[in-house]
């Protein structure tokens, strides 16, 4: 038997996000609405965190320096990641104790924890957290929100029905080192198929060999593409010089807070908030069909909503009766999973990079503008990725970690309050993909009669990702669950407040509707 790798120096990507990190950015989170058959035990939860963590080194690492490079060697004395008493007051911003570990931390919520949980990543929540209803009322409607039922029979929430039994939400944050947002979808997976077979069976679980702790991407790409080359000279001198200097002025800087220096003891702490959005199953599956049919990927129909809602939002317009022939020209950052660039890539880890591009955005009357656009945006990010441009971001890293005083860029980076871009876009597709199991089966279609298949279903996943100082004020974020398009636009309380971003959720899930009526 090979002896197992559970130790590694970092690579430049994973040593990118570690000192975002140590800014308070780029933790990834995910809220998974769960049901089970019963309430859920928290013995049960222990031990499918354990098994978890015993298939997958990364869980019980934690960074240390060894030789002046940052590596991942294993916990001196693993513990589990679960803060069973919500000590964390922040499961997003949170920085993880690199030097002891773990890296990654789990909350369960039910019921009787939804009033001391600090469950903080958005307004929407906030509000149903602290309406004067009943908690049981506040826990149902906390759920119906994260299904995006919340308007589903408001009259019929007198009573707890039995529809809430079972109910819990399980957060998981990770740090950004040891996986990107794809790579926590399976993390989360195995977790649920682990509780799965838990509490199916009686006897001990045969999950197989543990895993190796996952290649750094520079060692999963050709060298080429992961060696510095004389045309990233220029995006470098940048991305030293002061981790973001604009060069250009934004055409949504009248909408920009106030940036002029506070009074840093009382002005807040600057964080991430997610605001969602939904698609009916009916119109997901016309968006998919005219998708289809027009030759038009998922993300670039996210990326022309979200650049025309922009557009609209910065010629003070929200109304489809724009001036004939006005164009605007926006900057955008893409957020790639390189899996696609390796040959044999793992499914989790650090394994995603952003580009940034200008788009000439022209007025959009109707549906067949849109899907126009949205064909235009398929295919600029299909010439990026032919051009292997996401790569060109992990190049960056690589020199800005081999250049003495390189990493002066993160010096100030909680100060940092000027954009780089207008939006970030990040589209992960159908996760009915990775979680297969649980999306196979009907929501309500559980009875006594039917024989006991699946413990445990997820009705719901939330990602979210820290970004509050990366230098864009808006990400906008897509997938497909459950036969819907889930929408999430997080915003940057350094950049902007939340009535412009309610504005700009509102009129990008317009848009997406006005593309799909007939």
């Amino acid at each position: 038997m090979t002896e197992k790798i559970v130790s590694r120096p970092l690579g430049s990507a994973e040593l990118y996000c570690d000192r975002c990190h140590d800014h308070n950015n780029m933790n990834v989170m995910l809220a998974l609405t769960i049901h089970t058959r019963a309430p859920l035990d928290i013995g049960i939860v222990k031990i499918t965190l354990q098994e978890l963590q015993h298939q997958y080194p990364q869980l019980t690492s934690r960074i240390s320096k060894a030789s002046g490079k940052d590596v991942f060697i294993p916990m001196e004395c693993p513990v589990l990641p679960l803060d069973a008493n919500l000590e964390c007051r922040d499961m997003l911003h949170q920085r993880f104790d690199t030097e002891t570990g773990p890296l990654w931390r789990v909350q369960i919520i039910t019921i009787n924890e939804l009033e001391k949980a600090n469950l903080n990543f958005g307004p929407e929540v906030e509000a149903i957290i602290e309406d004067d209803s009943s908690l049981e009322t506040r826990w149902r409607y906390f759920l119906r929100y994260l299904q995006g039922r919340l308007n589903q029979d408001i009259d019929s929430f007198e009573e707890l029905s039995s529809e809430e039994e079972g109910r819990s939400v399980v957060i998981m944050t990770f740090h950004p080192a040891i996986t990107d947002t794809t790579g926590a979808f399976y993390l989360a997976k195995q977790f649920m198929s682990i509780m799965d077979l838990l509490l199916e069976s009686d006897g001990p679980l045969n999950l197989g060999e543990p895993e190796n702790i996952p290649h750094s991407v520079e060692t999963l790409l050709p060298s080429p593409d992961s060696s510095f080359q004389f045309g990233d000279l220029f995006p470098m001198v940048k991305a030293v010089g002061n981790h973001f200097i604009p060069t250009r002025r934004s055409p949504f800087e009248n909408h920009l807070k106030n940036t002029e220096p506070s009074n840093e003891k009382t002005s807040p702490a600057s964080k991430s908030q997610f605001l969602r959005g939904w698609l009916t199953q009916a119109e997901t599956n016309e968006l998919l069909a005219l998708c289809e049919e027009d030759d038009v990927s998922l993300h670039g129909v996210i990326q022309a909503a979200g650049l025309t809602a922009m557009a609209r939002m910065c010629m003070h317009d929200s109304s489809p009766s724009q001036p004939p022939g006005a164009t605007l020209v926006l900057r955008a950052s893409t957020i790639t999973n390189l899996r696609q660039f390796c040959s044999q890539a793992p499914r989790n880890g650090c394994l995603s990079a952003s580009y940034e591009d200008n788009y000439t955005v022209p007025p959009i009357i109707d549906a067949a503008d849109f899907w126009r656009f949205a064909h235009s945006m398929t295919m600029a990010h299909n010439t990026a990725k032919s051009n292997r441009q996401p790569l060109r971001q992990l190049r960056l890293y690589s020199k800005m970690f081999s250049t003495p005083g390189g990493e002066n860029a993160f010096k100030d980076m909680e100060k940092n309050r000027k954009i780089s871009n207008e939006m970030s876009v990040s589209v992960h597709g159908d996760l009915g993909h990775i979680f297969r199991r649980e999306s196979s089966v009907q929501l309500d279609s559980w009875s006594k009669q039917q024989p006991a298949t699946v413990q445990v279903k997820l009705e719901d996943v939330l990602p979210m990702v820290a970004a509050q100082n990366m230098g864009s004020p808006f990400t906008h974020s897509a997938h497909i669950y459950q036969g819907r398009l889930n929408y999430v636009l997080a915003y940057y309380t350094t950049y902007v407040d939340t009535s412009t971003a309610l504005m700009l959720r509102d009129e990008t899930i317009n848009i997406l509707r006005m593309a799909v009526e007939h």
